[in-house]
């Protein structure tokens, strides 16, 4: 599946989320996740990405899950678009095997909390990561075209210069985290 996305960093996220919920945004999600990352596979190693476990606890009903995806860079122009490939495993264990089995070398964990809003055919996650990865929260826009992008930032007042295509290492490197 190709995606399109943007993050929006150092905005009031308060007052961003009685935003997306005054414009009709609807909770769709609210997790804890915990990342588990993973270089790609050597015959991938000129294309940047990764592949991913995800455990994921959701917030509003209890309920629990495990992904695997694969994500690979496509563009990274004015907007971040992948390709990824997500699904679900039912053993965490058995699947960190498999990948160690493929020869895939284990980067690093991270957790974050995440909330997800439903708008305009779009999705907007907030993303809380523990401090120690990130400190502060950011919005990320993801939609099927750029210029639903584009409209969601007007309707939210966001001007479209704060909007960033870089990935969230890239900003941690500008900003001297890494």
């Amino acid at each position: 599946m190709k995606e399109i996305e943007v993050k929006v960093l150092k905005i009031d996220i308060e007052k961003t989320r009685e935003d997306i919920i005054n414009l009709g945004g609807k909770l769709i999600k609210k997790e804890f996740q915990e990342n588990y990352y993973y270089k790609l596979p050597e015959s991938l190693s000129n294309q940047k990405g990764y592949i991913r476990i995800r455990k994921v606890h959701n917030l509003l009903d209890g309920s629990r899950k495990i992904l695997l995806c694969i994500k690979t860079l496509i563009s990274q122009e004015k907007y971040r678009t992948c390709d990824e490939h997500e699904f679900e495993v039912s053993n965490f264990k058995e699947c960190t095997l498999f990948l160690e089995a493929m020869k895939l070398s284990y980067i690093k964990s991270e957790n974050k909390h995440r909330e997800s809003y439903s708008i305009d055919n779009s999705l907007i996650e907030i993303d809380t990561w523990d401090k120690d990865v990130f400190p502060e929260p950011y919005i990320e826009i993801e939609a099927a075209c750029e210029e639903d992008i584009f409209n969601l930032l007007s309707k939210l007042n966001i001007n479209k210069n704060k909007a960033t295509s870089k990935s969230l290492e890239e900003i941690k490197k500008e900003m001297g985290l890494i």
